[in-house]
């Protein structure tokens, strides 16, 4: 039997066309073998696969490489193919999760807020090999998550001439790292770029999971309860953080291929 992925882009906007994402509904036995492989075929930077239950949804995400804890986009992507194709007739959907339940609810302007989990990051030494795998020779600021890296850099200038050498990272213990500085531009709070080479993604071109901790730093540092970010990727990409009602709240479009 051909189990069909389809294709969704999330975290767009106007003047960027956010990261692809598979999106699949694939047989209750599946297992996590022939899952992995669709995952890799498919070679989206996450395929979110979904398994409808009596009144909500199972999610599982899979990068070409391996299956991940948290995925921003992709949970995107499902939550507005399942409206589009009628598969949840509320404005509401709950996902099961690795992270534990994530909500998703219809809003204004064809947004879908998603409720996800803080991910703070705490100052820290940085790796050894990492700074020199990115090239960075100051930073204002590096602390890390549990698995992953948040490095603030003094401007945009700094941001987009970063070249990293991902064979490198590649080597290291971390899973990722978040690169951001503030934004140049009105319309932004911050920006970012974000690399996963061991992930088997280079450079994201939007991601959700990040802003769990880029939207909690930024937030500290700007004194602001809503912020909009802007991931300075080759395709690019919009995510706007919400903080309510002690609720992290990532907010953003898709389109379908």
């Amino acid at each position: 039997m051909k189990i069909k992925i389809f294709a969704v882009n999330a975290f767009v906007g106007e003047n960027c066309r956010g990261n692809l994402a598979g999106v699949c509904i694939p047989p209750q036995d599946i297992s996590d073998e022939e899952l992995q492989k669709l995952a890799t075929e498919f070679n989206a930077s996450e395929t979110g696969f979904i398994f409808p239950q009596e009144k909500n949804f199972l999610i599982r995400w899979f990068s070409p490489t391996q299956e991940v804890d948290l995925c921003g986009h992709a949970t995107l992507a499902c939550a507005s193919w399942i409206w589009s194709n009628g598969y949840s007739q509320t404005d509401e959907i709950i996902f099961k999760s690795r992270s534990g339940q994530l909500r998703c609810v219809k809003a204004a302007d064809q947004m879908i807020e998603m409720e996800f989990p803080e991910l703070p990051v705490s100052q820290a030494e940085s790796e050894k090999g990492l700074l020199e795998a990115l090239a960075i020779d100051n930073t204002v600021f590096v602390g890390k998550s549990e698995n992953y890296f948040l490095i603030e850099v003094k401007d945009e200038e700094v941001l987009q001439a970063l070249s990293p050498n991902f064979q490198l990272m590649s080597e290291l213990k971390t899973l990722g790292v978040f690169v951001t500085c503030k934004s140049s531009k009105l319309k932004y709070d911050f920006v970012s770029r974000c690399f996963f080479p061991k992930e088997g993604i280079p450079e994201d071109p939007a991601t959700g999971s990040a802003h769990c901790s880029l939207g909690p730093y930024w937030r500290d540092k700007l004194l602001k309860n809503t912020l909009c970010a802007w991931q300075s990727s080759k395709l690019g990409g919009e995510i706007k953080i919400i903080f309510r009602d002690s609720k992290l709240i990532l907010s953003g479009r898709t389109t379908f291929e």
